[in-house]
């Protein structure tokens, strides 16, 4: 005869750490998924140009996850930079684009004058769980 006790055990103790490893490992995950596997790669500014208002940039990137774009951020230390694609050229607008390589721009960063002290974050829906959010800019090879 099958002893329930022997099956229901290990299923409890399953549950239970799932219960528990969840919520803490929940926020983990969700900055984890970017750094280990992120939407965009290779980010690089191609152009800068100076302009009375601020800087127009042009840059090329890798899209590597077919995920929908959300938006873009930018920041000079703790203030939020006004960003504008420069929508005359409806081809280089902030938009999903398919999974490859882009060159892309102008973009308009307000108030920059270059992009020292400037960070930028692009975000994706990836999957119902969270919102995914890539740091493009400063890349790592320039933090250090």
């Amino acid at each position: 005869m099958v002893n329930l006790n022997n099956i229901l055990r290990p299923m409890s103790l399953f549950v239970w750490s799932l219960i528990i490893l969840i919520p803490l490992l929940w926020p983990m995950l969700k900055k984890a998924e970017p750094l280990l596997l992120p939407v965009v790669t290779n980010f690089k500014i191609e152009q800068l140009v100076l302009v009375e208002e601020g800087t127009l940039i042009w840059v090329s990137l890798n899209k590597i996850k077919n995920c929908q774009y959300l938006g873009m951020e930018w920041y000079r230390g703790n203030r939020r930079i006004v960003f504008d694609t420069e929508r005359k050229d409806s081809d280089h607008s902030a938009k999903s684009r398919i999974v490859g390589e882009h060159i892309i721009g102008p973009w308009f960063l307000e108030d920059t004058f270059g992009l020292d002290g400037v960070t930028g974050y692009v975000q994706h829906s990836c999957h119902p769980l969270w919102t995914t959010r890539t740091k493009l800019y400063p890349p790592k090879s320039q933090e250090e």
